[in-house]
């Protein structure tokens, strides 16, 4: 059975992005200025500390760290390196990025889709260390992640290799459909930035092209997660059908767990990837003409662009992150199904309905 370790890194993904896009600065109060380092995360109800994460394996909190500073900058990290922002205050809280947190009992709180993570203060310090201190640390955390990965990972007595056919067939079906869709991304990215370049003109001109491959990234993405829904269900179900043992069943499940959840994180880097290199590269050539157009025409072309951009990336995100959720909470479920000699799948499936 696998751990939350997946859900928490989605907390962190989402929330890492948000903070690290630009916001308008600000003055704050004395109270906010200085260091702050997580300390919690909240998921589904739970609460984790960093201490119980690390020991599940999960380091994905364990060297965020933001620093408040006089005057309107802020710095955001995940150790060992960092992104400077800029930051302002708002009722009950304040503004990083563009990710609104609230202060709740002297601590900064940040929340997205149900989930939070929680940051204290650590000292009034405004100063900006060097990677030095966490690469100690990221270097220890490594040992012991790789360590609990090698654990977890340990090969049981009937490998993949040993799986029904038909559930290899269905496990072959999923990783070719993610990868087809993984490229149908990064190839029509790569078309749009060769015909674009670096001209300011090819960039105007492509504008409607841009939008247009935002649009079907959307459309693959929701058509895609519509297949891994419906095709993890009759994976559980073919899984019942042979009325295996434990070892038999519990070992089929993890394989579908690591073809899944490995090809999410690879389509997810896919359009992510690529998202990320269309922004860099027009924020690039806007930014270069700025002089040549009246400020108004420079403002414009680029709040439709960072607008494009950023509407499009969090749609990608929150279907994505509902799929995700939707498929490993049914997986779950399954499990403990079996577990307890259930093996009608509607059934368990139903039930939490």
């Amino acid at each position: 059975m696998k751990s939350i370790k997946k859900a928490v890194a989605i907390i962190v993904t989402t929330v890492m992005t948000m903070l690290v896009l630009a916001a308008c600065g600000g003055t704050a109060k004395n109270s906010l200025l200085g260091t702050w380092t997580a300390e919690s995360a909240e998921y589904n109800g739970s609460t984790f500390t960093v201490s119980e994460l690390e020991a599940m394996g999960d380091y994905s909190i364990s060297n965020i760290y933001i620093v408040i500073k006089e005057g309107g900058a802020a710095y955001v990290s995940e150790g060992g390196s960092g992104t400077q922002v800029e930051w302002s205050e708002i009722s009950g809280g304040i503004k990083i990025g563009v990710q609104e947190c609230k202060v709740v009992d002297g601590k900064i709180i940040i929340e997205n889709n149900g989930a939070k993570i929680i940051l204290a203060k650590q000292s009034d310090s405004q100063e900006i260390t060097t990677a030095e201190a966490t690469t100690t640390e990221t270097t220890e955390t490594t040992t012991e992640t790789t360590t609990a990965s090698e654990t977890k990972t340990e090969p049981s007595s009937e490998s993949a290799a040993d799986l029904d056919p038909k559930l290899v067939s269905i496990l072959e079906d999923i990783e070719k459909h993610i990868k087809e869709a993984a490229d149908a991304s990064s190839n029509g990215a790569d078309q749009l930035l060769a015909g674009i370049g670096d001209s300011y003109d090819n960039y105007k001109a492509n504008v409607e092209a841009i939008n247009d491959y935002y649009a079907s990234n959307i459309s693959a993405a929701n058509e895609l997660y519509t297949y891994l829904e419906t095709t993890s269900v009759e994976f559980f179900k073919a899984v019942a059908d042979l009325k295996m043992d434990y070892r038999g069943w519990n070992n089929a499940l993890d394989e579908f767990y690591d073809v899944w959840n490995g090809g999410m994180d690879d389509y997810y880097d896919a359009w992510n990837g690529k998202f990320d290199e269309m922004y860099d590269r027009f924020n690039e050539i806007i930014d270069s003409n700025s002089d040549n157009v009246d400020y108004s025409e420079y403002s414009d072309t680029w709040s439709d662009m960072y607008n494009a951009y950023s509407d499009s990336w969090s749609d990608m995100y929150n279907i994505y992150s509902d799929s995700w959720s939707l498929v490993y909470n049914n997986y779950s479920d399954v499990w403990s199904g079996f577990y307890k000699d259930n093996f009608d799948v509607d059934a368990i499936l139903n039930d939490k309905k």
